[in-house]
């Protein structure tokens, strides 16, 4: 997966989803070796820039980033503001990261 997200991102560089789902796999990848919190920062930091902070999405990436990177103060501040531009379907699963963020832990994916 992780090939394939750097190969699109090639491909459209402006792609706000891939952007997101590349840093998201350098945040939170199962696999180790896959992981790279410096650069799923800096992905998710331009994904937030690109909209303009207002994608709870992109947000909720680099919150994921920032702990991956063991800053959970800037992982903590970015969910708070995921659970204020979440919809409601989503507050549950976010508020559950918030918890993982503020216990100093990781979130992986699956």
């Amino acid at each position: 997966a992780l090939q394939d997200f750097r190969t699109s991102l090639a491909l459209k560089p402006q792609n706000l989803v891939v952007t997101r789902m590349l840093a998201m796999q350098y945040a939170a990848s199962p696999i180790e070796s896959q992981r790279d919190p410096a650069k799923a920062v800096s992905l998710a930091e331009d994904a937030c820039a690109r909209s303009e902070f207002l994608d709870w999405r992109s947000l909720a990436v680099l919150a994921a980033a920032h702990a991956s990177l063991v800053s959970f103060d800037e992982a903590i501040n970015s969910q708070r503001a995921v659970l204020e531009l979440s919809p409601h379907r989503e507050l549950a699963a976010e508020r559950v990261r918030l918890a993982l963020y503020q216990d100093n832990r990781v979130f992986r994916l699956k």
